[in-house]
């Protein structure tokens, strides 16, 4: 089981009251349906079980193309439901969260939240993997690149013990940009497997509790934090499309 952990830095995170949604409304004006809004909620639910961090459940709707058949009648596109968390800092600024979830649909609902709420914005990060990947070296055991000015070939991925050291890994790397690194490494006596995206999203493969994955990722993120940037040209408002 893969589960992606998106970090997003925030400025004006409404304060919510325990189990009241806050929700949002998208009006959809081209759908031949009954349904003319999509909608999210989120509801702040509290302490989780990591004590330093305080937990959202999200309700998002998206709008997705596909061709599909229901009650007899052929669309091309639906509404999908999906349903995630945002972490929080329990304590100080709360300037950052993560959200376990894809980077599409963390936008989507950080974008509409900014929508509804003015004084909310957020950012992505950009991380330099091939400054991080001179840190976590030993750990590496395999790569996406892209942009690969290669003939007949954009992206690549490689892997193995020892994949840094291989001529394709040098080539890649000179002629491309890295994508993803993937790492295995021992935490707690327990051997881990993780994938870190160029913008910062820290993927966990296993089956965590909330509070070892929290743990993990939170370790994971200090070293990444320092290979990453944020700047103002990056920051998301309601005036502003994610």
């Amino acid at each position: 089981m893969a589960v992606a952990y998106q970090r997003r830095e925030i400025k004006g995170f409404p304060d919510l009251d325990v189990n009241k949604p806050w929700k949002t409304v998208h009006q959809l004006e081209l759908l031949p349906w009954k349904d003319r809004g999509i909608h999210t909620s989120v509801t702040f639910l509290g302490r989780s079980d990591h004590p330093n961090y305080d937990k959202c459940f999200v309700e998002h709707e998206a709008l997705r193309s596909m061709r599909v058949r229901f009650e007899n009648s052929v669309r091309d596109r639906f509404i999908q439901i999906l349903r995630f968390h945002l972490y929080l800092p329990r304590t100080g600024t709360r300037d950052y969260l993560y959200a376990d979830t894809k980077a599409r649909h963390c936008k989507e609902l950080l974008r509409r939240l900014a929508q509804d709420q003015p004084s909310f914005k957020f950012s992505p990060r950009q991380v330099n993997l091939t400054l991080l990947r001179q840190e976590v070296e030993p750990d590496i055991r395999g790569a996406w690149f892209g942009d690969l000015q290669i003939a007949d070939v954009r992206v690549a991925a490689i892997y193995g013990p020892t994949v840094t050291e291989s001529d394709e890994w040098e080539r890649y790397e000179n002629t491309g940009e890295i994508r993803s690194l993937a790492l295995e490494f021992t935490y707690l006596d327990t051997r881990h497997s993780i994938l870190i995206t160029a913008k910062g999203a820290i993927v966990l493969y296993g089956s965590y509790s909330e509070r070892d994955a929290l743990q993990l990722v939170e370790n994971i993120d200090v070293i990444v934090t320092k290979f990453a940037t944020v700047t103002a040209k990056d920051w998301k408002s309601s005036a502003q499309p994610a």
